[in-house]
This record gives C-alpha cells, structure tokens and sequence, in this order.
C-alpha cells in the first residue's frame, strides 16, 4: 500500500521546474510525478494548491535547494510509494510521456497528455471538469493506512455489489460527502472484499470482483453532477471504489 511521505517544510527546489499545476491534495501532485518519469520531485505550496513538477532533485540539484516559504514543501518522488499511481505503477514510459491509467482493465498507455493536465488543472471542486468518465474528478483516498481507488459509476438495479457492509445514512455530512466515502472504507476494510461503493449517498456495498455485476451500465457523463455527485451514488446508483 502507498506510503504518505512527510517531506521537507520550508525548503524549495529552484530552477528545475517543467510543469505547474493547480491540484488540490499533494498526493494527486506526487500521482502525477510518478506517472511521468522525467518527474523526480515536487514543491507543493499548499495555500494555493500549486504543484510544482521539477526535472531535478535536491541529490541531483543540491546547489538550487534552498530555503522557501512557509507554506512549501518539497518531496522527492523517491519518497512516494508508486502504488499511488494506481495501474501506472511501475510504468516503463518514456521521458517524453505519460502514463494514463485504465482502472478497468489494470493497463495503461503512454501519452503526451496527461488526465491530470486536462482535468485536475483547477481544484477538484466546482472547477473539475468531467472528460472521460464520473470519476475523473475523484482522487485517490486513503483509510486505516490502505488506498483506493474510483473505478466509476454505474445503474444499480439489481444492486452492482451484492454485500450492505453498513449504512450510514443517519450521519450524512451533506457539505462533506468525502467523510462518507472515507467511513464507507473503514467498514469495508475489516472484510475480504476488494470492491466496495457507495449507494443512496449513505449506503455503503461491497464485494469481490467477481461478485460485481459485468452489465451494469456506467452513468453518462451529462448525468455524472446529478447522479454521482461528489464520489457517492444517488437512489438505485453505485460509486465504486477498489483497493489498491
């Protein structure tokens, strides 16, 4: 499982940046280094979630590694376990390119564009814009020290994971559905099972892989704000997640 490193506080790699991105958690920066490898750290200023792509590294560059702001700090990809980068883990890309997951099918591709650049170049909030399926704006998560992963969005009528783990509907954080997700996977993790969603925005399923209903169809994009808002499924709707 990925390991959450704690960096360097107040210390910034100068000189040696190629790409700057607007991300709102330092891990979807650290994702988006792995899965390029000419990446090899990173300056997350966290009062404007600004991620910082550097070519260089303080081992590399130690002459540019100076003391910075309060709000930065510096990571050495090093420091990141790959596993964040879901099936991009250990990708053999070229420089030049960069991997893009498919979570379906645990491949990937070599791009010249990145999800990340086009999706998650603003906050994941009101920003995020949708492009390939529901779950391009939701990063990956953590609970009880293991991470997971969206996988999408889909009809569930019959229900697309067969086992109610618990319902939480009675404490629904309606400004913060994320806390949903988040306790949805606590529960989830005390069981053997891989799979697991959310359903009527508080009901928490789970199952294997094989156990997951092969013709649930996947919400439409136009239908993502309405049915699968903020990571969680409306009535007869399921996001699903996987652990990494």
């Amino acid at each position: 499982m990925p390991s959450i490193s704690l960096g360097t506080k107040d210390k910034i790699l100068i000189n040696r940046s190629f790409l700057n991105l607007s991300l709102p958690l330092v891990s979807l920066c650290a994702r988006r280094c792995i899965r390029q490898r000419r990446c090899l750290s990173i300056n997350y200023v966290n009062g404007d979630d600004l991620c910082i792509l550097n070519w260089a590294s303080h081992v590399t560059a130690p002459g540019d590694f100076i003391g910075g702001p309060s709000d930065v700090v510096y990571y050495a990809i090093t420091d990141w376990d790959e596993a964040l980068a879901g099936t991009c883990r250990g990708h053999t890309c070229p420089e030049d390119k960069i991997c893009v997951p498919n979570y379906l099918n645990s491949k990937y591709l070599c791009s010249t564009k990145s999800i990340d650049d086009v999706i998650m170049s603003e906050p994941v909030s009101d920003s995020c814009k949708i492009m390939l399926s529901c779950k391009d704006c939701i990063p990956n998560m953590a609970a009880k020290g293991r991470w997971f992963q969206p996988l999408g969005c889909f009809r569930s009528s019959p229900k697309h994971l067969p086992h109610l783990i618990a319902n939480l509907r009675a404490n629904i954080d309606w400004t913060n559905l994320t806390t949903t997700i988040i306790r949805c996977a606590e529960h989830v993790s005390e069981t053997p099972y891989i799979l697991f969603g959310i359903e009527f925005y508080g009901e928490c399923y789970a199952g294997h892989v094989n156990e997951s209903r092969s013709d649930s169809k996947e919400i439409s994009l136009s239908s993502c704000n309405l049915l699968c808002s903020q990571g969680v499924g409306s009535w007869n709707v399921m996001f699903v997640y996987q652990w990494i």
